[in-house]
């Protein structure tokens, strides 16, 4: 599975669902499930900006966690910025093919024309965060052995079964008349 190492607070903003693009200068390709790793670092000033700023938010993400994977989520598009709203005054930020960017999202995030924004989706964040030495850019990491379908083997965050073995399985309990 691919991994990214992200600053706090940002890492905490995407595991609790606040955050759901990540900011970077370089463009990806790939597109898939990806863990969210809770660097070392932290970001002061973002950090007051949340204390301020979104006070609830900052209380439902403290304490953050660091050197940990603390979500894993997909991701599942990157589009370049195109324009930032900052620019003239408003909390705007525009992608290309026209996807717009609002609300606190432009807060959470370098706007910056040139940059690439990110798009996760089903973001699930761990019960209890695993330690694991982050890296630059996308790295590798080995998820547990039991994230995976009890029935295909595919992935899934703490095991059990997939949503297309979910989907079988029921089916077949219908046609035997057990649900």
């Amino acid at each position: 599975m691919k991994a990214i190492t992200i600053h706090q607070p940002w890492t905490s903003l995407i595991a609790h669902g606040y955050k759901r693009f990540e900011t970077r200068s370089w463009r990806t390709h790939y597109r898939g499930p990806i863990a969210i790793h809770a660097g070392l670092k932290s970001d002061f000033q973002t950090i007051k900006m949340l204390a301020i700023n979104y006070t609830r938010f900052w209380h439902e993400i403290t304490p953050l966690p660091t050197g940990c994977i603390i979500a894993v989520a997909e991701l599942i598009s990157c589009r370049k910025v195109v324009s930032s709203g900052r620019e003239r005054g408003s909390g705007i930020a525009w992608l290309e093919d026209g996807y717009m960017i609002l609300g606190n999202e432009v807060d959470f995030g370098d706007y910056t024309p040139g940059r690439y924004a990110w798009k996760l989706a089903n973001i699930h964040r761990l019960k209890e965060p695993i330690p694991v030495r982050g890296r630059q850019g996308l790295w590798n990491w080995e998820p547990p052995d039991d994230w995976k379908c009890v029935v295909c083997n595919g992935f899934v965050v703490g095991g059990g079964l997939c949503e297309d073995c979910i989907g079988q399985e029921t089916e077949i309990a219908m046609d035997l008349g057990l649900i």
